[in-house]
């Protein structure tokens, strides 16, 4: 599944050699495009020092698998084992290409490429405020939530105990910016300017 519309395998022959398989979002396109920069540049070094030996399928460096999981980067490589021994260095700075992809992904929404961070209970993904699960909701989970938070608020106004509602009005005030952040219209043009 490729949710992005950047062919990797032709903007990064030397690391998608056979093919690559996608499962992220197009937020993550720039660091994904930093880090197969970082690596090309590696792998170009490592072939020109052996140019017959990078001929064969068997001494390919490949990245197979780029995917989100638990809410961050996950890149799945293929490396020949004589790599470790003789291009130790160049694995090294490899590896540290994908551990900065990994870690940025971490604060950097999937969804639109601006800063957020990791959130949900069960399913985890990387968003920004904006782009928040509960913008993901769907059409009818969005209106038993709106239901839901509305006849609350009508609730804690109808509480006649002053200590029960000073404690409700916090979550009044809570529920009312939630409730206004569901109903505030989408943008539909907003971060195009990211899906490049």
């Amino acid at each position: 599944m490729n949710l992005n519309k950047i062919d990797w395998q032709k903007k990064y022959p030397l690391s998608c050699v056979g093919g690559i398989n996608t499962e992220f979002n197009s937020g993550w396109d720039k660091i994904i495009s930093d880090m197969f920069d970082k690596i090309e540049t590696v792998l170009q070094d490592i072939y020109n020092l052996e140019p017959e030996r990078s001929q064969d399928p068997e001494n390919q460096f490949r990245v197979a698998q780029i995917k989100e999981k638990f809410g961050s980067l996950r890149v799945y490589v293929d490396i020949p084992s004589f790599w470790k021994t003789e291009y130790q260095k160049q694995c090294d700075h490899i590896q540290e290409a994908i551990n900065t992809a990994d870690n940025l992904s971490t604060e950097t929404c999937e969804l639109c490429g601006e800063p957020g961070r990791i959130v949900g209970t069960g399913w985890l993904s990387c968003r920004c405020q904006k782009c928040d699960t509960y913008k993901l909701l769907s059409p009818l989970a969005e209106t038993v939530v709106t239901d839901y938070v509305t006849e609350f608020l009508k609730t804690v106004d109808d509480i006649e105990n002053p200590s029960e509602k000073r404690k409700m009005m916090d979550l009044r005030g809570y529920a009312q910016e939630f409730l206004d952040y569901l109903n505030q219209p989408e943008d539909k043009d907003e971060g195009d300017e990211h899906h490049d």
